[in-house]
Formats: C-alpha cells, sequence, structure tokens
C-alpha cells in the first residue's frame, strides 16, 4: 500500500518520465534488495492523494485484478466540492465516455461506460460540502465527472468546472478494504491526509 501524494503520476506517461510513482515505489524495493515488479492495481489521478494498492507479483496482480473487476475492493475518498447537495447521500449511475472536444476531460454520455458513485454529505461549510464518496466502478475522472455533471464541482479542479483554490484539487482517497489475495486476510488501510490537505478537514 502506498500513500500517493499531489502532483504525482501513477504511471510514467511518457517512455522517459522518472517521477511517476511506479517509479518510486520500483527505486523502494530495489533500495531494500527485494526483487519484484510492482504494479499498481488501480490508479489516481495526479492532483488525487491517497491509497494505491500495488502487487509484487504476476500471481498477485491476477488475483487483485480480478478482484478489482468484480467489485471486491472497496475505495472510499474524501472531496470538497463547490455548494451544498440538496440530498445528504445518493448514488450516482451515469454511464462515462470521452468528451470529443477536449484531449483528457470524460463526460457524461450515454453512449459511454457504466459508472456508479455513491456519496455521504459530512458537513456542509458556508456554500462547499465534505463528502465521503465510495465507488463501485473504476472509469476515468469517475468521481470528478459526475460531481460536475450534478453541478456540484470539486473546489480546486477548473477542468471540471470546480473553483480554482490555492491548495489545489480538495481530493483524497482515504481508505481501501480487500481481502489478502494470498492469505485471505480481511484488510481496511487508511491513508492520512497528505501535509498539503489536511486543511480538508477543518474547512
Amino acid at each position: 500500500m502506498v500513500n500517493k501524494p499531489t502532483g504525482v503520476d501513477t504511471h510514467p506517461s511518457h517512455e522517459n518520465q522518472h517521477d511517476s510513482l511506479s517509479n518510486f515505489v520500483a527505486s523502494y524495493f530495489e533500495s531494500q534488495g527485494v526483487k519484484c515488479r510492482a504494479h499498481p492495481i488501480h490508479r489516481l489521478d495526479r492532483d488525487t492523494s491517497g491509497a494505491v494498492i500495488f502487487a509484487k507479483h504476476h500471481l498477485s496482480q491476477a488475483i487483485l485484478d480480478r478482484m478489482l473487476q468484480h467489485k471486491h475492493i472497496k475505495r472510499t475518498y474524501l472531496a470538497i466540492v463547490n455548494g451544498q447537495l440538496q440530498k445528504n447521500h445518493d448514488t450516482i449511475s451515469k454511464p462515462i465516455g470521452k468528451d470529443r472536444h477536449h484531449p483528457t476531460r470524460r463526460r457524461v454520455s450515454p453512449n459511454g461506460q457504466t459508472a456508479v458513485t455513491h456519496y455521504t454529505v459530512v458537513k456542509n461549510i458556508n456554500n462547499l460540502s465534505l463528502l465521503e464518496l465510495s465507488l463501485e466502478t473504476g472509469r476515468t475522472h469517475q468521481i470528478r465527472v459526475h460531481l460536475s455533471h450534478l453541478g456540484y464541482p470539486i473546489l480546486g479542479d477548473t477542468l471540471y468546472g470546480g473553483t480554482k483554490d490555492p491548495n489545489g484539487q480538495a481530493l483524497h482517497a482515504k481508505s481501501v478494504q480487500f481481502v489478502h489475495p494470498i492469505s485471505e486476510e480481511p484488510f481496511t488501510i487508511l491513508a492520512p491526509l497528505p501535509k498539503e490537505k489536511r486543511w480538508m478537514l477543518f474547512a
């Protein structure tokens, strides 16, 4: 398990990139004399911090990939959004596809892939809301797209209409729950907010 900092790509985005989370994990194992092929089971956007599962060999990777596919890995997030939601908890079930007018942006599309996000309002702060969210699916930018589609973009997420904020994008993967692929021991792993995002709990 790795607690990804803000501003780091999960995977290298080009051949000569050496500052991705995957590179850092590989370098760590090498420094410890551990021979393995560390592979992230899921990814977080560059400006999203928090918990990422890495598999150390092909067998655990295959098992964890299957667990993720069958929704046996639960991921929980914290986000601060612009505005106050009308419902204290709800499920957003809207398919997501590529936005043909932008190279990286996604959008809700009837021809997109199934995407399901659950949210609960933790508290309201002036014209902001702190949410706890969990995913049934893992589409690119899923939480960001779904919340923006509702009209409540994430604070600092200017790609999807959020208000620019000096603290950056207010989205953090706070925990994951899963069963160990070999020992079958249940785990709940908590990822503390990084220093630059601790303000989210006191906003």
